[in-house]
């Protein structure tokens, strides 16, 4: 398989880049600025999936964000997934479940201004980021 960097450079992706892009006007979706506000719009996978090309993702996956919204983002999750790592909680029925957690307080907690496709966004994330952790990878 090829490195993640030049999968982001293939045309596949390129062209489903603009397609996403131009689906959401050239904006980001979290701040509203465009490509007239002279910033680097970034389309964002909602999650990823092992041995899956970027292109190959359905288009309700993907969002455009600006550069400061999607490192934003990201970093959230950064907080998110230390937190997840450092939560306490119990497996039960083969599923990992935290104890007395409240997902929608917590990330407003961590995140004060959250709209609900990002919460949506986020809540994907974990559910692919827990069920990579333990399916062993």
């Amino acid at each position: 398989m090829s490195s993640r960097s030049s999968m982001y450079r293939d045309s596949r992706w390129q062209k489903k880049r603009l397609e996403i892009m131009e689906r959401d006007e050239w904006k980001c979706r979290s701040c509203g600025k465009g490509k007239d506000d002279e910033i680097l719009l970034n389309v964002h996978h909602s999650y990823y999936e092992k041995g899956k090309s970027p292109w190959e993702y359905g288009n309700h996956t993907l969002v455009t964000w600006c550069e400061k919204c999607h490192t934003r983002r990201h970093n959230m999750l950064k907080d998110i997934q230390l937190y997840f790592a450092n939560a306490s909680g119990h497996v039960a029925g083969g599923l990992w479940m935290l104890t007395q957690f409240d997902y929608r307080k917590t990330l407003v907690e961590i995140e004060p201004i959250i709209t609900d496709d990002v919460l949506s966004t986020i809540v994907s994330t974990l559910v692919a980021e827990l069920c990579r952790v333990f399916e062993g990878e």
